[in-house]
């Protein structure tokens, strides 16, 4: 999935709001594409196979801190209908765009990822997934370094308690999620639906984001934290 022979493509950017998707956009860039626009993919299914849910209104908060435009489509969810959804924005936006690739957070979901990849096949797409198939404990240790600032918003897996809700990303949150791989096979990145995350500031960002209301809902084994409203505020120098 990351063919040696790219460089500087025209990207398109699969945003659901949390870590990978926002470090994969970075990395793009870095390695010297263009994303010249971000995708958001809002499913009523709650249970997707394709497409984070839970606070993906704040997509377009994270665009607006870091200048990106973005496209905001909609899905009922159903399982394979959403990825002729999927099929079909992402030919407008490559005609809209004239863009020549898609880039996306994909991790280790085959599900996922050979149906993003037949697509751009489809279409004639490059798929850039700089993420893919990396060691779960180097990629966390990765958005720290990259000055990440993120926040867990779902947990759902042994060991995520309610006190995860609202939680950041830093290196005693590495070392528990280690932990709970090895007690558990807790995937550290949540890349089995373990956990989602947000991300409330990135380098890419021009403003930070602030969340100034939020609802903590548990329910069972799993719990998720609704935001309400956020704010753009100035970085912290």
């Amino acid at each position: 999935m990351r063919p040696r022979y790219w460089h500087g493509l025209r990207l398109a950017a699969l945003l659901s709001g949390g870590k990978d998707s926002w470090t994969a956009l970075q990395l793009a860039e870095q390695e010297g594409h263009s994303v010249a626009v971000g995708v958001s993919i809002r499913s009523s299914n709650q249970w997707s196979y394709m497409f984070h849910t839970v606070n993906a209104w704040v997509v377009e908060v994270q665009a607006s801190a870091a200048r990106l435009p973005l496209e905001v489509f909609t899905t009922s969810g159903e399982k394979e209908v959403e990825v002729d959804d999927l099929e079909y924005y992402l030919r407008a936006v490559r005609d809209r765009w004239d863009v020549e690739g898609v880039v996306t957070g994909g991790i280790r979901s085959n599900y996922q990822g050979d149906r993003v990849k037949r697509i751009c096949d489809d279409l004639s797409l490059e798929l850039y997934s700089p993420l893919w198939h990396r060691e779960s404990e180097d990629l966390l240790r990765l958005y720290l370094r990259m000055g990440m600032d993120v926040i867990f918003v779902l947990a759902s897996a042994m060991g995520l308690g309610p006190n995860w809700l609202g939680r950041r990303l830093d290196e005693t949150a590495v070392a528990d999620l280690v932990a709970l791989q090895k007690k558990w096979g807790v995937d550290p990145t949540g890349e089995g639906g373990e956990y989602e995350s947000m991300v409330l500031d990135a380098p890419i960002f021009k403003e930070r984001l602030v969340v100034e209301d939020a609802q903590k809902v548990w329910k069972v084994d799993t719990g998720v934290m609704l935001i309400r409203r956020v704010r753009l505020l100035p970085k912290i120098s």
